[in-house]
């Protein structure tokens, strides 16, 4: 969570904790790049994907769907719960 960000930074020191952030930030730009490319390449096959499942059920069928969803739902909860 970007709220946790300050702690994280706190608790690695001055030299460690921005390329902490640097590489949060990374990490969730190259996440976020490849959902895009998902959806692009369903958009071109006529696919019109609603949310994240519809796109991981194109990927990994409706097991993987439903694996995706109750973990988001769990980290969603869990976040409440911090």
């Amino acid at each position: 969570s970007v709220l946790s960000l300050p702690r994280m930074v706190a608790n690695n020191g001055w030299a460690l904790g921005p390329a902490m952030v640097l590489l949060a930030g990374f990490v969730s730009y190259q996440a976020a790049c490849m959902v895009d490319q998902a959806i692009d390449l369903l958009a071109d096959a006529g696919h019109h994907p609603k949310n994240i499942g519809d796109v991981v059920q194109e990927c990994f069928g409706y097991r993987g769907r439903r694996a995706v969803l109750f973990l988001t739902c769990i980290f969603q909860i869990s976040k409440c719960g911090v």
